[in-house]
């Protein structure tokens, strides 16, 4: 119970457009690489108009939006539970809340300050997870490390969409977490820990879009622009590609990409 208002101060604060140190990418368009090991996964992408959000557990870092945690006082934390007690409770008589406070004050001060503060961060990644979709984007367009990392060794695909509507995401942050903290006071920063990441990931320059619940929803068919095939892509997975394309209601750019050893970088050619 006591995690729920720190839940929704936070969730209010990205939907709102209010985590301070958050921005909207000024690019026009983004770009997600993906694998061919499972063929069906693209073409659901490509005949459907739906992509997957994955959770943060499904991602590649062990510490995908995971919160660092502010280091509070006990009587900060009770003050925080009473004050939850009177969210949850709009209703509760004057007596309910005194009440209410002699026994939370009574319980935290008997429990102490760090299982107190356990329970609430337990209670709190328990609230969390599985909340969010996530659809990591990036600002790189045919980036040799990318298509290495994520675009199944150069055997994969790398999908070209628009910066607008439903795919307009926040900017990753590249740094330290701004600690989560149990007050009962707006935080602007509360959703930091969901956009931010170790700066080993920064060449990514990820983009991130969130939804609830995690899993697959469509896009508008239009803000797909092109696909990209990786320059060791077989001869089978381009031609099905190319099958899908053509069956799409949409027409749709095709490249596939190859290594300039002149310039030491990757180039596009159209193929549909």
């Amino acid at each position: 119970m006591c995690s729920l208002r720190a839940a929704r101060a936070m969730k209010m604060g990205f939907e709102n457009g209010a985590a301070s140190r958050l921005s909207k990418p000024a690019v026009r368009y983004l770009y997600k690489y993906g694998t061919l090991a499972v063929p069906d996964r693209l073409r659901t992408i490509l005949l459907e108009d739906k992509l997957y959000f994955p959770t943060a557990r499904e991602l590649n870092d062990p510490t995908e939006s995971l919160p660092t945690y502010a280091d509070p006082s006990l009587d900060e934390l009770i003050d925080y539970l009473v004050g939850q007690y009177r969210v949850d409770h709009p209703h509760a008589t004057a007596a309910d809340l005194v009440m209410a406070d002699v026994v939370i004050r009574k319980t935290s001060t008997t429990m102490g300050r760090d299982t107190v503060l356990r329970e609430m961060r337990r209670l709190f990644d328990e609230e969390m997870e599985g909340r969010y979709g996530i659809l990591s984007l990036s600002k790189c367009k045919d980036s040799l490390p990318m298509w290495a990392h994520y675009g199944g060794g150069h055997t994969g695909y790398c999908l070209e969409f628009r910066n607008e509507r439903e795919l307009v995401g926040y900017e990753v942050f590249y740094g330290d977490k701004i600690p989560l903290r149990f007050s009962p006071d707006k935080d602007l920063n509360q959703a930091d820990f969901l956009f931010t990441k170790h700066p080993n990931w920064a060449p990514e320059k990820e983009v991130r879009v969130l939804v609830k619940p995690p899993g697959s929803h469509f896009f508008s068919p239009d803000l797909l622009v092109s696909v990209a095939l990786g320059k060791d892509v077989t001869a089978e997975n381009e031609r099905s590609v190319v099958e899908w394309v053509r069956a799409r209601r949409l027409p749709l750019n095709v490249f596939t990409m190859s290594f300039d050893r002149a310039s030491g970088e990757l180039t596009r050619k159209a193929i549909a």
